[in-house]
């Protein structure tokens, strides 16, 4: 971007170009009658049809049966019995018979809907009997108390889902680490934030060396956008990002619509157990406000208009900041939600200490160290971004505590 955000133009939720695909995913239904199908499905070129799965059990039984003629010595095949003619005296041993290979059969519950198969760009596929795997429901909480919540009385031990009891369009992931986190959104931080990669689907390889963050947010065009171009270009999710979509779609943050998924309000945010007690609590805050910033349009407009009316080298820095930590400053909405929560993560009062010494000393890059080095007081401090944006976390926080009673340094 310029640097300057258009007072005229206030990025929406997602606020990107749209991410989404027309194609529809590669889904079908299967009626229960397997004489009827209601639709086909052609492999992609190349790969086998999926084979039907070898039954071990009746393979087994029928190699065993044979039929034995009253007045033969050697075995006969089933096949071989004649049933025209006298051939009730057969009746008592096909029946028997019967009973044998119906015991070999194995027993399934008949599924409650239509069969939906998924499949999978190995052409495999796989089968929910019309439902996907249910996961439990979100535990209403407030930032505060998720802070506070025993991992041991999480219902899964790599991960617990919230739901914001003040806010509940917004879900709430506690990670026991940051390997399961990395496994949930690593991916959709390149795809919805990171430059150089932002509106493309990574592949493991190409981004395994490389950091995600240490918590995540995305408000619920991202994750739709995510998620469609993942099923329409066939790309292969992993497993926790595929219970990620069904926890999505359950709780009401995306929805199917035409063979494919679209936003319907909200926001997910993640911070893991891994961060300490102190660093929990710092982004949890800072994730929290990027959650409301998601879902209140008002909230937008105000940090547009702070943003329009910060200094010229308050601005670069920031942005200078931001390009730094790898997002893609091209996009309005990421630096509005970025100035918006790094303001309001800390309380008012240390807001001064974090922009004149923490944040410079953060900047690697060599050139605004050279064009900022006359602004460097004595003691190594920038003083004048620190009065600057002490000043801005009196206006948020102000704006904040009047609008949702919250505060610089809470969300609770």
């Amino acid at each position: 971007m310029s640097g300057r955000t258009s007072g005229n133009s206030i990025p929406n939720e997602g606020g990107q170009t749209p991410l989404h695909s027309t194609r529809r995913l590669p889904q079908v239904v299967v009626d229960d009658n397997p004489r009827q199908p209601s639709a086909s499905v052609t492999p992609r070129a190349g790969v086998p049809p999926p084979q039907r799965p070898r039954n071990d059990r009746m393979e087994f039984c029928l190699a065993r049966l044979q039929v034995h003629h009253p007045k033969d010595d050697g075995p006969s095949p089933a096949t071989s019995i004649r049933t025209a003619g006298s051939a009730y005296r057969f009746l008592p041993f096909l029946l028997a018979m019967t009973v044998i290979l119906l015991s070999c059969v194995p027993q399934r519950e008949k599924p409650a809907g239509p069969v939906h198969l998924v499949f999978e760009p190995d052409g495999r596929g796989r089968s929910d009997f019309g439902q996907r795997p249910s996961s439990p429901e979100p535990i209403l909480a407030n930032p505060d108390e998720i802070l506070a919540w025993p991992a041991e009385s999480w219902r899964n031990p790599r991960f617990e889902v919230f739901r914001w009891r003040r806010f509940p369009s917004i879900l709430i992931f506690d990670t026991a680490d940051y390997r399961m986190q990395d496994g949930l959104f690593k991916r959709l931080a390149f795809f919805a934030e990171k430059r150089g990669f932002r509106g493309r689907l990574a592949g493991n390889q190409e981004i395994a060396d490389l950091h995600g963050w240490n918590a995540h947010d995305y408000g619920s065009g991202d994750l739709a956008a995510f998620f469609a171009r993942a099923g329409a270009e066939g790309f292969p999710l992993g497993a926790e990002e595929l219970e990620l979509r069904n926890i999505l779609l359950e709780g009401g943050i995306v929805a199917e619509a035409g063979g494919s998924l679209v936003g319907s309000g909200g926001a997910v945010l993640s911070i893991s157990r891994e961060s300490n007690a102190a660093l929990r609590s710092l982004l949890m805050t800072h994730e929290g406000f990027h959650g409301l910033f998601a879902i209140d349009g008002d909230f937008r407009r105000f940090a547009a208009e702070r943003w329009n009316g910060l200094p010229a080298d308050a601005q670069q820095m920031m942005l200078t900041f931001l390009d730094d930590a790898e997002y893609d400053i091209g996009v309005d909405y990421i630096v509005l939600k970025e100035f918006a929560s790094f303001v309001l993560q800390q309380p008012t009062e240390r807001a001064g200490q974090y922009f004149s010494v923490t944040m410079p000393s953060r900047i690697t890059n060599r050139a605004w160290w050279d064009a900022n080095r006359h602004l460097r007081d004595a003691s190594g401090s920038f003083a004048r971004f620190g009065e600057v944006f002490r000043g801005e976390a009196e206006a948020f926080g102000a704006y904040v505590g009047e609008r949702w009673g919250l505060a610089a340094g809470r969300v609770w």
